[in-house]
Parts: structure tokens; C-alpha cells; sequence
């Protein structure tokens, strides 16, 4: 394939990881999280977000009440019979309460080729550049003959697509990419946005960017990208309003989504893979907007089968909800 204006080899990386396809299983020497230490109150003016209004520092001891200790003591049963009938072979998972701070990690440390997954932070981004240079989001960019075809190595197949030689605009683009996953949207986003906004939507965050060499990360360091778009506290409130409310029109239903009731929202982002050796990798992370009391969770999972992990997500999102409406508390 050819990129156009990229010379970077960590542009080709980013561009392969974002779209879904990078083989191998890597790892990265750091594990670093953006600090929990978030106090938030909502802003009745949006949707999606909650800007971020004053910060506490909470304790280890805060962390571990009874219902997050309930919540991973039943994740962590749950996982285990998912193991035991083969349906998952390695899943984690990352919780936070948005309301007041008190995470779970089941095992965080493990990591996963994102796939998909790195379509948010190509959003987040394009948006940022376009902070400083809004006529990036009508610039127009065209698939052309040549080029080649993304969307055919995936599994979960996007249910619309861009048109070869048909002229979009990025801000267009990033509808098909977050709310459709398509690749070839994604592809021309990451050839007009500058490199250093791209490396910057991982770096600011202290999140090691992709490189040439291959890329894992795990549950909490990327659920720290739906934290920040949450708060508002990287891109504008506008803007951060503007991406949750594109990946709250996900078309994929088989994870996070189907373990919620019908009507509650989630804004959230899937990502899938094929390793050479037939081993399926699927994750999905977001925000689940359960009245009263929002929560990201980030679940990445690997196993034998897409169906399998789908169940396994699924499962682990419906315990999760149903663990704080029956405690119907927040932490």
C-alpha cells in the first residue's frame, strides 16, 4: 500500500494497528496509567461528558468496597467457567465509576493487540489538530483506484462503507470510522493528520505510542482515553461531546452493549484480530451511561473463537450493571 505524505515507518505502524491488522504478539516495556485521582460533577449542558471540576486523591482503601469487591469476585468466577468451556483463554478487564473515582483490574497487566481499538485515539487526534486548524475537519480526502481495500479483513463486517474515488471530508470520515469501524475511513484520516498529533494522543496521556517494532497494551491504559474524553479534560468539551457521542452509535451490539439493559447507552469502541496461528483476539471498551452513576469498563479478551469471547464480554458486562442496580449505590 502506499501513504500518502507519510514517511514515518510509525506512521505505517499506526496505520496497520488502527485498521486492525497487525500480527504478532508484542510487548512494551512500560505500564503506565494516567493517575486516579478524578472527582467529577456533571455539567447538565451535554450528553456524554462531564467535565472534569475539581480532583481529590483517594486512597487504596477507598478502592476495595464491598461492591467492587463483589464485582471481582464474581468477574473473576465468571472468567474461569468461560475458560473452562473453552470459550476464552485470556480475558481483562477494567472498571471505573466516574462518579467518584473506585476502579477495578482483573488482570491489567496482561496485554492485547488493539486492532480497532486505536481508532479512538486517531479521533481524538484529528479533533485536537483541529483545535488549532478547523478547516482540517472539510478537508477533503478520496480513496483511490490503487488503493487498497481494508474493510475486507474484518470479521464483524462494517455495515456501510466509503466509496472508492468519491470525495469525504475528514469530519465525515470520522463517522464512518467511529460509528462503522471502516478502515479505509480511518486510512485516509491517518494520512492527513500530522504525525505529532497522532504520537501526542498517546504521549500526552503517558501512554507509549505505537511503534515500528509492534504494540500491546492493556485494559487501563486504554481505558483511559474514554476517562479523558468523559472529563473533557484533553480535547474541548465540544469536541470530546462530539467523539462519545459518534461511538454511542457503535454498530457492534455483541459486547459491552448486549450485557446492559435495552435504552442504556454506551459509548464504546470494539477491536478485533486473527493472529498467523488461528488464535481470535476481541475486545471492547467504553462508557456505560447507567442512570445516576456512569462507569467505563474496557474488556480485551483472547480465545479460539469470536464467538466465544463475544459471550465471555457480554457476560462480563451484564454482571457488572446488574452488580450496582441490585447494591443500587454508587461506590
Amino acid at each position: 500500500m502506499t501513504l500518502l505524505k507519510k514517511p514515518a515507518a510509525v506512521v505505517i505502524c499506526l496505520a496497520a494497528l488502527a485498521l486492525g491488522f497487525a500480527a504478532g504478539r508484542y510487548s512494551i516495556a512500560s505500564d503506565v496509567a494516567s493517575p486516579d485521582t478524578d472527582v467529577i460533577e456533571r455539567n447538565t449542558r451535554y450528553r456524554f461528558i462531564s467535565p472534569l471540576l475539581e480532583c481529590g486523591d483517594y486512597q487504596a482503601s477507598n478502592l476495595m468496597n464491598g461492591d467492587a469487591a463483589e464485582i471481582t469476585e464474581e468477574l473473576n468466577a465468571f472468567i474461569e467457567r468461560q475458560k473452562a468451556k473453552d470459550a476464552a483463554e485470556d480475558v481483562a478487564v477494567y472498571f471505573r465509576d466516574l462518579n467518584n473515582g473506585p476502579y477495578v483490574n482483573i488482570n491489567s497487566s496482561y496485554r492485547f493487540a488493539p486492532g480497532s481499538l486505536l481508532k479512538v485515539p486517531t479521533a481524538i487526534a484529528l479533533y485536537k489538530q483541529a483545535e488549532n486548524d478547523p478547516s482540517i475537519l472539510l478537508r477533503p480526502a478520496t480513496l483511490k483506484e490503487g488503493d487498497d481495500n481494508f474493510d475486507g479483513m474484518q470479521n464483524f463486517v462494517p455495515p456501510e462503507h466509503i466509496e472508492r474515488g468519491k470525495a469525504y471530508t475528514l469530519e465525515e470520515l470520522a463517522r464512518y470510522m467511529l460509528v462503522y469501524s471502516e478502515n479505509n475511513a480511518a486510512y485516509l484520516i491517518i494520512n492527513s493528520v500530522n504525525t505529532p498529533a497522532l504520537l501526542a494522543s498517546y504521549s500526552d496521556l503517558g501512554i507509549e505510542a505505537p511503534s515500528p517494532e509492534g504494540y500491546s497494551i492493556n485494559v487501563r491504559d486504554f481505558g483511559s482515553f474514554f476517562r479523558v474524553l468523559y472529563n473533557a479534560s484533553y480535547l474541548s468539551q465540544d469536541d470530546s461531546e462530539r467523539v462519545l457521542s459518534l461511538l454511542s452509535e457503535t454498530f457492534f451490539t455483541d459486547g459491552l452493549a448486549k450485557g446492559v439493559p435495552k435504552g442504556v447507552v454506551v459509548s464504546h469502541k470494539f477491536g478485533e484480530r486473527t493472529t498467523d496461528d488461528g488464535m481470535r483476539e476481541l475486545h471492547d471498551c467504553g462508557v456505560v451511561y447507567k442512570p445516576g452513576q456512569p462507569y467505563v469498563l474496557c474488556i480485551m479478551s483472547r480465545g479460539k473463537s469470536f464467538a466465544g469471547l463475544s459471550d465471555t464480554i457480554s457476560g462480563i458486562s451484564s454482571i457488572v450493571y446488574g452488580t450496582l442496580l441490585k447494591n443500587n449505590r454508587s461506590f
